[in-house]
């Protein structure tokens, strides 16, 4: 995340994550996933715990539209 400020990243991907899901915890997602991408795992390690997640999102919000 070199050149991006902490808060810039976070207040974007905060953004980015209530467009999927506007219930989504911000505290814990965001923290979550920036914890993802500062360990000094592989990237292909990374995006498979990030696609995890964000799967994880986008069936809360499928299951909150289909109660609906």
């Amino acid at each position: 995340m070199a050149g991006v400020s902490v808060a810039n990243f976070n207040a974007w991907l905060s953004e980015k994550l209530l467009c999927i899901n506007k219930d989504v915890d911000l505290d814990v997602f965001v923290e979550y996933i920036t914890g993802i991408l500062e360990t000094d795992t592989s990237r292909d390690d990374k995006n498979e715990s990030l696609e995890g997640i964000i799967a994880e999102i986008l069936v809360c919000a499928c299951v909150r539209v289909q109660e609906a």
